[in-house]
């Protein structure tokens, strides 16, 4: 006859496991907007924290998604360990996203950088990809999802 495992020893390892798991510290991954408008700041805000909220509970993991509208308060709380920045092209006449990248890509070397527009232009895209932005998304009724789905890119 062969060797019998005791009753209880399938509920003992499952238990074990979840044990485990709840030990393994959770990954917190750092999503900061820039938009000089606060609406728009706001509203994107709420959106990628709800989204990032139903992604934690099935990753184990947490997301801190934080709102600014001014860049000079945005590189004051920068942190080096930032995992996305969704940036506004147009912060101001003479400050577009596309020049930031760089100095934000100084600050915060390994995070993702994504240009938001309502410039249609394909140049404006291309500029913010060559000067170091990792994607663009156009402002239109779709960006707010789009922006989303750039959340689940940080847990591949």
């Amino acid at each position: 006859m062969g060797l019998v495992p005791h009753p209880n020893y399938f509920e003992y390892i499952e238990n074990k496991i979840k044990l485990e798991i709840m030990k393994t510290p959770e990954k917190q991954y750092k999503i900061v907007i820039l938009d000089d408008d606060n609406f728009y700041a706001s509203l994107m805000q709420k959106q990628l924290e709800q989204y990032a909220y139903l992604l934690a509970m099935n990753n184990h993991c947490k997301f801190k998604v934080n709102a600014y509208t001014r860049f000079s308060d945005f590189m004051v709380d920068l942190e080096k360990d930032t995992d996305l920045i969704f940036l506004d092209y147009y912060l101001s006449e003479e400050i577009t996203g596309d020049r930031l990248v760089k100095q934000i890509n100084e600050k915060c070397a390994g995070c993702k950088t994504v240009i938001i527009s309502n410039n249609r232009n394909k140049d404006t895209a291309w500029l913010s990809i060559i000067n170091g932005a990792d994607g663009f998304i156009h402002k239109d009724k779709t960006a707010l999802s789009r922006s989303c789905f750039m959340i689940e890119s940080l847990l591949k």
